[in-house]
């Protein structure tokens, strides 16, 4: 007879002497010491023959010793002399080892259900005592074992899957001090069986694209058994392979789901491959990146930050810290990780890295650029300005300091990178340096230029045209505006120059405001059509020259409630407001509207203004 070569999986013996293991008493398996010696030096023949003499003299244990010589016979590979041998022992009296033997014999004579359901049957029909059951779960479970590796072999790996899952016994099962024994008895490798059953079922989970329970299961295994892996290098060669193939199957379903737009199950997909890896920057990344997209600033900027941590010499780890800095808004944060990163590449002995530094450009060369762009957008406004936000004056030097100070410089500073965005300061620069022009008629108290030169017009003591002042400012710095201008307190008019110029350029300075504010004082919250006509603003020619200037406007009662409540921006567009203007003037109003500025046309315009019997 040949031996069947799935039970042949073991020559190696135990350090123990064989005759210290004859004298075992093993659980379930009754046989004379002299017989189980042969057994276990692999003198199968002799084993056989006083297993058979036992029989043939009919001794009242004789059940048993067929229950073994089933177990030879199987081992041999002789399967239904085996099965004869079992179903006999059983017909005399059944025991578990009786169904041990059939199970063995069945199973391997390819009659695998009933070779199975004769193992359970070893559990239902026979009393067994914790003894019994550890080795019972060590035979079931290298049966198990065994037929999934069948079905894998075949390529059924979902049926593979469930005899693996079945083949897991408790850990202690495989301390059983009989296990030496039965290893050779049966010729059964034991040694990491746990471990094994474990490994296939990865395998077979990976093979079907349960690709997260088998991660799963990895984890649970290297947790389990650490050590025996840690000092195992097949073991760990194998943990390690598997680790990375799980590892790149779940990135690659991270980078589809990234690109698609499915956000959250890139970053499920990370995760996993990260509770496999946690010492890959490049998933960090690529989570910080679609944490970034939800807008979960805080986990991102722990992922580019671990990113940064693992591979410093990367650009890439800071490269995303500062996108997601920037993305928060921590522009300051963002620049100085920049600047880092920058610095790391001067210091560092590679020559490629070093030659990065070329495609970067260094945030003290964006904020020149800034600030030369801001000095040249001032240079042609007015000379003096109240900053809304403070409530002081501010000159053109001091406004160009103002913009250092303002998120929206450092946002451009940390924006720029690679490259200079010049389209994009200018027009940044240029919002900021809009403003908004007061047009009222004076009042005996107004707060004049040396009474603010050091003082904020917010703290100014509490009067009508303090009140003006103020109001007017709170509501060009509620409306988005950073800067006013009122000719009460923004004209030195002690110096002659500086109030010649003013009244040259003032049609040019109301011209060229984003929005001019009319207060009309006399003009109460209940106003009705007329009152602007009738109102003391439209009694002077100087406010009538600077609604002609203006291409916004928007009046306000005395209580700064918009005049008639009007809702729209430009209040010039109202035909209310055009009618009641064309009433009080001598001259249409839209031919006064299309003409351009120049010296020429204010001299017109002064002119035709002049002649609407209006008091200087």
């Amino acid at each position: 007879m040949t031996q069947s070569p799935d039970l042949v999986e073991s020559e190696s013996h135990s350090p123990q002497s064989l005759d210290d293991i004859a004298e075992l008493k093993l659980p379930l398996v009754h046989v004379s010491s002299p017989a189980f010696k042969l057994w276990i030096c692999d003198e199968l023949a002799d084993t056989t023959a006083l297993l058979t003499d036992k029989i043939l003299r009919a001794s009242k244990d004789s059940h048993h010793a067929l229950a073994n010589r089933a177990l030879i016979h199987a081992h041999w590979g002789d399967y239904r002399a085996a099965i004869d041998d079992a179903k006999n022992s059983i017909k005399i009296q059944p025991s578990a080892v009786g169904y041990i033997a059939l199970a063995i014999a069945r199973i391997h004579n390819c009659e695998r259900e009933g070779g199975f359901r004769a193992l359970d049957f070893a559990f239902k029909q026979c009393y067994l005592s914790p003894s019994d059951i550890d080795f019972l779960l060590l035979i079931k479970s290298k049966m198990y074992f065994l037929r999934g590796i069948a079905w894998m072999e075949q390529g059924h790996f979902e049926n593979a899957i469930q005899w693996f899952e079945r083949a897991q016994v408790p850990i202690q099962s495989y301390m059983s001090p009989h296990l030496e024994a039965i290893t050779l008895m049966f010729r059964w490798n034991f040694d990491g069986l746990c471990i094994v059953v474990q490994q296939r079922l990865c395998e077979a989970l990976y093979a079907v694209g349960r690709t997260r329970e088998a991660a799963e299961a990895l984890l649970k295994l290297t947790s389990t058994f650490d050590e025996e892996i840690r000092t195992s290098m097949e073991h760990s060669e194998w943990i390690t392979d598997f680790r990375m193939r799980c590892v790149a199957r779940f990135e690659n379903a991270g980078d589809t789901a990234l690109r698609s737009g499915d956000y959250e199950e890139a970053i499920n997909q990370y995760s996993v491959a990260l509770s496999l890896d946690p010492t890959a920057h490049d998933l960090f990344l690529k989570r910080s990146k679609a944490r970034a997209l939800m807008a979960l600033w805080e986990d991102a900027l722990r992922d580019a930050s671990k990113a940064v941590e693992l591979d410093p010499s990367s650009p890439l780890g800071y490269t995303q810290k500062r996108a997601v800095l920037h993305g928060a808004g921590y522009y300051a944060e963002a620049i100085d990780t920049y600047k880092s990163m920058l610095l790391m590449f001067e210091q560092f002995p590679h020559p490629y890295i070093r030659e990065c530094l070329c495609q970067y450009i260094h945030p003290s060369v964006t904020e020149g650029e800034i600030r030369r762009i801001v000095k040249q957008t001032i240079e042609g406004t007015l000379r003096m300005l109240i900053d809304t936000s403070s409530g002081l004056l501010c000159d053109k030097d001091r406004r160009a300091t103002v913009f250092d100070a303002l998120p929206i410089f450092k946002e451009l500073v940390s924006s720029m990178t690679t490259q200079l965005d010049l389209t994009w300061i200018e027009q940044a620069v240029k919002n900021h340096c809009r403003y908004v022009m007061l047009s009222h008629k004076w009042e005996v108290n107004e707060p004049l230029f040396e009474m603010v030169e050091n003082l904020s017009i917010y703290d100014l003591e509490v009067s009508p045209e303090n009140d003006k002042l103020g109001r007017f400012c709170s509501l060009v710095r509620d409306a988005g505006f950073h800067w006013a201008w009122s000719d009460t307190c923004c004209i030195n008019k002690h110096d002659p120059m500086i109030l010649q110029q003013s009244l040259v350029a003032m049609f040019t300075w109301y011209r060229n405001s984003s929005l001019t504010i009319v207060f009309l004082r006399g003009v109460g919250k209940f106003a009705k059509p007329g009152d602007l006509q009738r109102s003391i603003w439209n009694t002077r020619a100087w406010t009538f020259q600077e609604y002609l200037a203006s291409k916004v406007i928007q009046f306000y009662t005395e209580d700064w409630t918009p005049y008639l409540n009007l809702d729209v921006f430009n209040h010039e567009d109202v035909p209310e407001i055009v009618s009641e203007m064309e009433q009080e003037s001598w001259a249409r109003m839209h031919g006064l509207r299309t003409l351009q500025s120049g010296y020429d046309n204010i001299r017109e315009k002064l002119y035709l203004a002049s002649t609407a019997k209006r008091p200087l």
